[in-house]
């Protein structure tokens, strides 16, 4: 059998699902019998200050590990949670930067940690070991001047293969130009290495209405917690709000909330539905790639990956 980019036999494991699916908590249960961690690749639970809005959980420690240095983990009934708390909000904090983080973890952790995702372009860089630029400050603000036709005109001049995800948000068609004009070769040249994935994927696919109301559990959880106070705290300190738009969905509905465009049930309202209409993006996404292996009950799951890293 051919080693792994590990130089082991197996490929580490990565449980993949909507948000609100318990990954985590699935994750939690399968380490607490094979001695494992956790690797997180969620692209707002890196920055320290999203806590509720990001959905983290547990208690936050630094630890040290050598060759990695000082981290922060977060730990659940004693398994530690790799891949959170990495940076401020004052930093930027990309693909690039979460794949060579990603892959000190997975070369300095051991036993390997069990990945779970959570945002699809941090897994399949490291699936697929994507080539990715590091952020080019200079031609970001040379393409932040332009508008949205004038990048759209030229991301299809440049990459007339570009795919669909690529124009959905101004964010996304700046990154895709920028990666498109630094290595001057299309998309889908550039960001897949591999055929074959260097992860071995396991999937939850629970009933829709479940779901939604797990969505819908969290939204209500995290309004309890704290949400509201969390990002009128973010703004007080002086944070912009182009900076906090940055930071997902629940973070600008709650900025609106905060400027009177929206009353608090139409907020919950917005939250809940803008919610599930991501769940069916992170699922589309996935539901492209064959080498997933699904799973329509969580303890089927657990059962499925606990056989795989013990065998």
């Amino acid at each position: 059998m051919a080693t792994t980019f590990l130089g082991s036999n197996k490929k580490p494991a990565v449980i993949v699902a909507p948000t609100s699916s318990g990954k985590t908590r699935i994750a939690v249960e399968v380490c607490k019998v094979c001695g494992c961690s956790i690797l997180a690749a969620d692209s707002r639970q890196v920055y320290r200050e999203l806590v509720i809005a990001s959905g983290k959980e547990g208690d936050l420690r630094k630890i040290k590990i050598a060759g990695l240095g000082e981290r922060f983990v977060r730990e659940i009934e004693g398994i530690s949670q790799f891949g959170l708390d990495l940076v401020s909000l004052k930093e930027r904090f990309t693909v690039f930067d979460y794949k060579k983080e990603a892959e000190k973890i997975f070369s300095l952790v051991k036993p390997a940690p069990l990945m779970v995702g959570g945002t699809p372009l941090y897994v399949d860089a490291i699936a697929y070991d994507f080539c990715l630029p590091k952020e080019d400050l200079n031609l970001r603000k040379k393409l932040s001047n332009l508008s949205d036709e004038e990048l759209v005109a030229l991301l299809k001049e440049k990459d007339p293969t570009a795919p669909a995800e690529a124009f959905k948000t101004r964010r996304r068609l700046i990154r895709a130009l920028e990666t498109v004009l630094v290595y001057k070769k299309p998309l889908n040249q550039i960001r897949r290495r591999r055929k074959e994935s260097r992860l071995e994927f396991f999937g939850l696919l629970l009933p829709r209405e479940e779901l939604y109301q797990r969505i819908d559990e969290r939204v209500e959880k995290a309004l309890a917690a704290g949400l509201i106070e969390e990002v009128a705290a973010l703004k007080a300190k002086g944070y912009e709000e182009a900076r906090l738009k940055e930071c997902g969905l629940w973070v600008r509905l709650v900025l609106q909330y905060l400027k009177g465009e929206l009353d608090f049930s139409s907020l919950k309202e917005r939250l809940k539905f803008k919610t599930h209409e991501y769940a069916r993006r992170q699922l589309s996404w996935w539901r492209h790639n064959p080498e997933i292996t699904w799973f329509e009950k969580p303890e089927l799951l657990i059962e499925g990956l606990i056989k795989y890293l013990q065998e």
